[in-house]
């Protein structure tokens, strides 16, 4: 089939078409698929890309990466096919596959990367699709702001994060970020190598929504349901736990390094998880859940020992294989029903039988219950927990985003189709297509399949932490559905999240008045601030030098050219060092040039 066209002016794919674009992933994943299957790890090769600049297009596949690929190209794949069903007849459909693929391409050079130049090329080339694909309906002014909001969050991270590479490619002597984590164990301590600890952390924290960099990614929810779905759930949120995890072999000995990750990532899990009792739209509830994992994520990224490294794998998978259905469950009730506000929903089960299935069977994994793989990863996380020193707060915040997590999964699971909360304006509801309900079905019960049988993701996972610890042996991993301590962790947070689903609504309106509070003194207005106040600053220094009185203009220019020698001058005092060059024999170019000239 081909292109139709539509009343508004532009063209809506074909089935053929769209099919065309969803083997763009299907193909990626069967690769990723046979690389693991028949090369070992760690894959490495490189090519002369800038070679005057000394960058090399160099690429490197160990466990972590092949986790990443894995989850990139697979949920990719569910992502390609929600799209077309979420938006059959959308004259645009078209530039949205267009952008998804640039993104993947991007995320796969991302997680792939061992030079720091390209790495930060992909880095802002996920940055800039994500802008697009949040502004997707750029004829709204809520999408196009959202998307601004992003681009400037997540770029000016990426910004520091170059910074931070290029210190440490000057102090180490290495641009491979696996010679730059070889290297840095044996390194002293220096303040050019904090500088760039702190710079990689800005660059992490903020594509990775931990605080004080939170706020972006709900208001990122203007976008289209696929793109949360893969963006802002399964994938480019990810990045900066993987760069996490990619570096702390080389930091993890520096005390800044482990405790600003403990303290950023359990602030950021309580924190995200409370904010979640404000919203009453469905998608932004499950994305400040989503940014409460990301804090547990980068928690787990902070803790000694190799039971870390392993919960840090188990989640990410496991938080992408319930997530990212969850968000497809959002995006069903609002295609089905025209709204996302649980106030608004009730008895969904009998117009949406097979979305209510999806959403219970990803819910229960949100949940930790039994017989899921999230149950395995919560399993996982309370062994790290147990081997390794984990301070009071942690723990406290890690206990509410389990709670909470149980509450958010009742709601998006169990409020919206099976109870009836006294208003119900759906009595219009219907269930989409097969493209509609087929990936959420699909991923969820991939879920539970590796919750029966966890064996099957066992060898994956340990490749991860063998990857997050490199030189250690082999991890010798048995993931199994654990009984004792993890059922008696379970059934306390089952037992407070119970309690929490059942004063959801109690809560929401507390969480509310406080968040008019917060509405004045939040993150996000601090950022609604810094922006009114850029054109004031401008205008403010337009007035103190643009005056037209030339002897200040005068006056100015010699102040600048006085500072611009004293400085360096200063500099070379104090370091006690000559910065000359020392001297070599000339070019055979500059010797000829000057026999020629010479009297």
């Amino acid at each position: 089939m081909g292109a139709t066209v539509t009343a508004e002016g532009g063209s809506a794919m074909g089935l053929g078409a769209r099919a065309a674009f969803t083997l763009v992933p299907l193909a990626a994943l069967v690769l990723v698929l046979t690389l693991a299957s028949q090369v070992d790890l760690p894959f490495v090769w490189s090519v002369p890309w800038a070679p005057a600049l000394g960058v090399d297009l160099a690429l490197h596949v160990d466990g972590l990466a092949l986790l990443m690929l894995l989850m990139i190209t697979g949920i990719g794949t569910a992502v390609f096919v929600y799209a077309g069903g979420y938006l059959a007849g959308h004259p645009q459909q078209q530039r949205l596959y267009v952008l998804l693929v640039m993104f993947m391409i991007a995320m796969i050079g991302c997680v792939t990367a061992d030079h720091v130049i390209v790495l930060f090329v992909f880095w802002e080339l996920t940055s800039l699709t994500s802008f697009l694909l949040v502004g997707f309906d750029h004829e709204k002014p809520a999408s196009r702001k959202s998307a601004q909001q992003a681009l400037m969050v997540t770029g000016t991270g990426g910004l520091a994060l170059l910074a931070g590479l290029l210190l440490l490619w000057q102090a180490l002597g290495t641009p491979s970020l696996i010679g730059i984590v070889q290297a840095l164990p044996s390194a002293p301590p220096s303040a050019e190598l904090t500088a760039a600890l702190l710079l990689i952390l800005v660059g992490a924290f903020t594509k990775s929504a931990q605080f004080p960099f939170h706020f972006w990614l709900p208001n990122a929810m203007a976008a289209p349901t696929p793109v949360s779905a893969y963006l802002h759930s399964a994938t480019m949120v990810k990045l900066g736990v993987y760069l996490l995890a990619r570096l702390d072999p080389g930091f993890g000995d520096w005390p800044l390094w482990e405790w600003a990750l403990k303290v950023a990532g359990s602030i950021t899990a309580a924190w995200g998880m409370a904010l979640a009792l404000r919203e009453r739209d469905l998608k932004r509830i499950l994305a400040w859940s989503t940014v409460a994992t990301l804090g547990t994520l980068v928690m787990l990224v902070g803790l000694r020992g190799e039971g870390a490294t392993i919960a840090v794998g188990a989640l990410l998978l496991a938080h992408a294989l319930y997530k990212a259905p969850l968000f497809f469950v959002a995006g069903n009730i609002d295609h089905g029903t025209g709204t996302r506000v649980i106030d608004r929903l009730g008895n969904l089960r009998h117009a949406m039988p097979w979305t209510a299935a999806a959403a219970l069977l990803a819910g229960a994994s949100m949940a930790g219950m039994p017989l899921s793989f999230g149950y395995i990863a919560k399993d996982v996380i309370l062994e790290a927990k147990s081997t390794t020193d984990v301070f009071a707060f942690a723990s406290a915040a890690n206990t509410v985003f389990g709670a909470i997590a149980v509450a958010v999964a009742g709601v998006a699971a169990v409020r919206v189709f099976w109870r009836h909360p006294g208003v119900n304006e759906t009595v219009e509801a219907h269930e989409g297509g097969a493209a509609l309900v087929g990936p959420p079905l699909v991923l969820a019960l991939v879920g539970v399949a590796l919750g029966l049988f966890p064996f099957f993701a066992q060898d994956l996972i340990a490749a991860a932490s063998v990857a997050m610890t490199p030189g250690t042996e082999a991890v010798a991993l048995e993931l199994a559905v654990a009984v004792g301590p993890a059922l008696g962790s379970l059934a306390v947070t089952l037992a407070i999240g119970a309690a929490i689903y059942a004063f959801w609504d109690p809560l929401h309106r507390g969480f509310e008045r406080f968040g008019a509070w917060l509405g004045h003194f939040g993150m996000a207005a601090q950022y609604e601030r810094s922006l009114l106040a850029i054109p004031r600053v401008a205008a403010a220094c337009t007035r103190a030098l643009q005056h037209g009185r030339l002897p200040a203009y005068a006056l100015l220019i010699v102040a600048t050219v006085a500072v611009s020698i004293a400085v360096p001058l200063g500099l070379w005092i104090a370091s006690a060092r000559a910065p000359w060059p020392a001297a070599g024999t000339a070019s055979p170019g500059f010797i000829g040039s000057w026999r020629r000239t010479s009297p």
